[in-house]
């Protein structure tokens, strides 16, 4: 199955089980170290969506780890691709997370 057929089983999975209990399922995955059923992208991209960004951050990191490890340590290649996406995703989402403190700054601030 392509990566459209795995994001759309797992949308199902989300919307059959609710969100709040994929969360959950996700969160174990990671807890368990593996990244079953996408479990660090599903929840960054959930993270985004409701604007957590500091949890997508905590996520992001937590994803590089693992890849990192998997990539250098076990000499997987094939789990670069995911390290470079969530190195990529983590610099904007910092990125995100940068402007919006700046904005809440500034209203602070007042005119």
């Amino acid at each position: 199955m392509g990566p459209e057929g795995t994001e759309l089983k797992l949308n199902a999975l989300e919307r059959r089980i609710g969100l709040a209990k994929a969360v959950r399922r996700y969160k174990r995955n990671i807890s368990q170290n593996s990244d079953e059923e996408n479990a660090f992208e599903r929840l960054a991209v959930i993270y985004r969506s409701r604007n957590q960004i500091e949890e997508e951050i905590r996520v992001s990191k937590k994803a590089i780890a693992f890849y990192e490890h998997a990539v250098f340590v076990e000499h997987l290649q094939s789990m670069l691709p995911m390290l470079n996406q969530f190195t990529k995703s983590l610099k904007a989402a910092k990125s995100i997370l940068r402007s919006q403190q700046s904005t809440q700054a500034k209203r602070r601030r007042g005119p």
